[in-house]
């Protein structure tokens, strides 16, 4: 017999185990059915048969029965069997069940005063992980790479699970792996997600709440930590990470791409533009391309005697030119 783990549950008292049955003879097994009887007792999973209808086990083939004790109150199991019938002339075999129903964590989500999370003070992984218990927008704690770090979670957006990485209406400094603690649409907002796995981008105007969103068409993740190389240098061409599907108010013609710069000429953060003429754009080339849309923090500052170039923040816009700046947030899942 092994104990199994059991998913999160209400249930008063939860206990589950696993038995197996073995045809030790030399012909087939018909007929074969499992029943558990008991009070609060009941088959979880069972290869023996299919949904109570009989099943067959050829000779030296075994199937196995797991069983599940949610009784109605906290309680010990007493009188409880298990058994399997077939057409065996020894037929059932059966075991006697003991077992104690024992009163489970606390589930869902709880308030924590200055964030959310399991109430049983598990941390999730990101914001996504939480959906299925979720209370709604906020500051939730989530653990990244073993790192306690309070997030802002979008948890409405395209079925919600948004890590929210930063807010700015200037730049943003990735690298760095920067933590400002001020609260989420608030200029200067940033927390250290860069060891986050994600596969999805979010961009939020905030003048007029306006969001836009892009998945990679490559179904796997990808963490910016990986990228950096010798000197916190972030400079990485779009190539990298193929191409991406815009949704939400985004364009469609046109497929986009991902460019991520900091500490280069060009500190454009996590950029989104459109892939175009076949030209993958790097942070400090892009591709000429003046007609798709962009979704960048503000490039150039401008130094020595030449005037700033692709200065502002541009959303749904053409941004390879200065443009206006305006508070714009960008969160990942």
């Amino acid at each position: 017999m092994s104990f199994l783990h059991c998913p999160r549950s209400n249930e008063p008292a939860l206990s589950c185990s696993s038995f197996t049955f073995t045809n030790s003879g030399n012909v087939s097994l018909t007929g074969v059915l499992a029943a558990a009887t008991g009070s609060g007792l009941s088959i979880a999973s069972n290869t023996c048969d299919t949904a109570g209808t009989p099943g067959t086990l050829v000779a030296g083939v075994s199937c196995q029965v797991s069983v599940r004790y949610a009784p109605s109150a906290v309680a010990a199991l007493t009188g409880a069997t298990l058994a399997v019938s077939s057409d065996a002339s020894n037929s059932p075999s059966s075991l006697s069940l003991l077992g104690q129903g024992v009163t489970p964590p606390p589930t869902g989500i709880e308030s924590f005063g200055t964030y959310r999370a399991w109430a049983d003070g598990v941390l999730a992984s990101s914001c996504k992980d939480y959906r299925t218990g979720t209370t709604g927008d906020g500051v939730y704690r989530i653990s990244v790479n073993g790192v306690a770090t309070d997030v802002y979670c979008d948890m409405t957006t395209d079925g919600g699970g948004w890590t929210m990485w930063y807010t700015t209406n200037d730049t943003d400094s990735l690298a760095s792996g920067l933590t400002n603690t001020v609260a989420y649409g608030t200029n200067g907002y940033s927390r250290n997600l860069l060891r986050l796995p994600f596969r999805e981008i979010m961009y939020v105007r905030h003048s007029d709440n306006a969001r836009d969103w892009f998945t990679r068409d490559t179904a796997t993740n990808l963490t910016v930590q990986s990228l950096i190389t010798t000197g916190s240098v972030l400079a990485v061409s779009g190539s990298v990470h193929g191409t991406w599907t815009g949704k939400g108010g985004a364009v469609t013609s046109y497929k986009y791409q991902l460019t991520i710069g900091d500490n280069t000429w060009m500190r454009v953060a996590l950029m989104m533009s459109g892939y175009t003429s076949s030209c993958y754009k790097a942070p400090n080339s892009w591709c000429n391309d003046t007609s798709s849309n962009y979704y960048r923090v503000n490039g150039d500052h401008g130094s020595g005697s030449g005037a700033p170039n692709y200065t502002g923040v541009a959303f749904r816009q053409n941004g390879h030119r200065n443009v206006t700046s305006h508070l714009m947030s960008v969160g990942v899942r």
